[in-house]
């Protein structure tokens, strides 16, 4: 029985994720892949309508996750919370391939060993839902005072690039001090709605 995975197409080579995750070049299993190119309308018609049962994610990471900075993958949680999505996907927490891997488990040992990107993702998780809780159910500030291209936003959203891609992201998230600055802008909102 046939199940439904994940791929995508970079160029020349096609990238899969085995449902199972084992390595796609063991000859374990048969793909087949199909897949539609939509081609946008001429007039701006959209592609697809998202309505309000569907969940909007992005996705990120790195070919060597293990070599990204704490506040690098900090970014990816902190932009799900200003941009309104559902989520994101990030690449790769545990994978077979040596090099795709932020965290480690030693299967004699039992213990399992945490890399500065898994932090940076955690940690970003965190202020994440700090960050929504604030500025979107107590709404005791603005989400483009901490966060937007506005010149005095703590995190300041601007254009960048990374290889072949230009995108917009958080572009001053470099130090953790910057994110310690945030957490105590946020609890300090916090806190005078709760003393009123």
């Amino acid at each position: 029985m046939g199940q439904l995975g994940v791929y995508f197409l970079h160029g020349d080579w096609i990238y899969v994720a085995a449902t199972d995750g084992s390595d796609p070049n063991s000859g374990k299993h048969r793909y087949v892949v199909r897949y539609c190119a939509r081609i946008p309308d001429a007039k701006g018609k959209l592609l697809a309508t998202i309505d309000k049962t569907d969940e909007v994610w992005f996705y990120g990471g790195s070919s060597h996750p293990y070599r990204m900075a704490y506040e690098a993958t900090a970014t990816y949680p902190l932009l799900a919370a200003i941009e309104g999505v559902d989520g994101f996907g990030f690449w790769a927490f545990q994978w077979w391939q040596a090099s795709e891997k932020i965290v480690w488990y030693n299967e004699r040992s039992g213990m399992i060993k945490f890399g500065p990107t898994f932090l940076g993702l955690r940690d970003g998780y965190h202020d994440d839902r700090l960050l929504v809780w604030v500025t979107k159910h107590l709404k005791v500030v603005k989400m483009e005072q901490v966060a937007s291209s506005l010149p005095n936003a703590l995190l300041r959203i601007g254009e960048t690039t990374s290889e072949i891609y230009r995108l917009c992201t958080i572009v001053n998230l470099n130090s953790p001090l910057t994110m310690n600055h945030l957490r105590r802008l946020l609890l300090e909102a916090a806190e005078k709605k709760d003393s009123r």
